[in-house]
């Protein structure tokens, strides 16, 4: 075979070898990644490559070719947070309503199910502040929150999660990204209320840095207290909006307007 050709044949062989490495990657419509971990044979050069040569268009990993090894490539993208090859945490939007109010996490006692008028309006309104978490088949967890009142402040309506999913960081990656919408809107601080007798959310909110306001009595049913719970943002320095409050009942927060 003349040099010529050889060069060709190697330089074809090299395209086809290329292919094949990358055959077993998904493209998805993100930005260039913030992180990742690398448990496979895709190395960090090859990978800032591709970003830089399809921008628009950066991969996320799966297994098929790997041996079985999971990757995880947990990349900001347009309205969202790839948490895994499997899992986007994104903006709520209208079309995911119904998939809300019949998925699984419906089925625990401590959510509580909105007529579909509540989530439109939160939607309309405080687009910023309703996110999914998803899989490929379907929504596993999602937040509802705003902002307004005086003080300005966010408030977390609704946070709930799948109980199969529970335990990988998807509740604390929701209220980060509340948190941080907040801060850009120059929030005091970010307040929720709790059932008292939901030891695990109220630690879960205590651990995030949040601490106990006030009580409110019979906020939930007669007998059936919340906890009102504050968290101070990049505004309120001195934390001035943690400090423990007076207890109040639910008429006396309707009387007042104050929530």
């Amino acid at each position: 075979m003349a040099p010529a050709s050889r060069v060709v044949a190697l330089v074809m062989a090299a395209s086809l070898g290329l292919l094949a490495h990358l055959s077993d990657i998904n493209y998805v419509r993100l930005k260039a990644p913030v992180q990742y971990a690398r448990n496979g044979r895709v190395s960090a050069r090859r990978a800032s490559c591709i970003a830089r040569a399809r921008p628009e268009k950066v991969f996320t990993a799966t297994t098929e070719g790997t041996g079985g090894a999971k990757w995880r490539w947990p990349w900001r993208w347009r309205g969202g947070f790839q948490n895994s090859s499997s899992m986007v945490t994104r903006r709520m939007t209208r079309k995911d309503i119904d998939k809300i109010r019949r998925c699984k996490i419906q089925t625990d006692k401590w959510v509580a199910t909105y007529p579909v008028e509540y989530y439109l309006w939160y939607i309309q309104r405080f687009a910023r502040y309703c996110w999914v978490v998803e899989t490929e088949r379907e929504i596993v967890g999602y937040l509802l929150g705003k902002a307004e009142g005086i003080p300005y402040r966010a408030h977390v309506t609704a946070i709930a999660i799948d109980e199969r999913f529970r335990g990988k960081g998807l509740a604390r990656n929701l209220m980060k990204i509340l948190e941080r919408e907040a801060d850009k809107e120059s929030c005091e601080f970010v307040d929720l209320f709790v059932d008292e007798g939901n030891k695990n959310a109220v630690d879960f909110y205590t651990r995030l840095g949040y601490k106990t306001f006030r009580r409110v009595h019979h906020y939930y049913s007669p007998g059936q207290h919340a906890l009102d719970m504050h968290k101070a943002m990049s505004t309120d320095p001195s934390k001035a909006t943690e400090k423990r409050g007076k207890d109040i009942t639910t008429e006396e927060m309707q009387r007042w307007n104050v929530f």
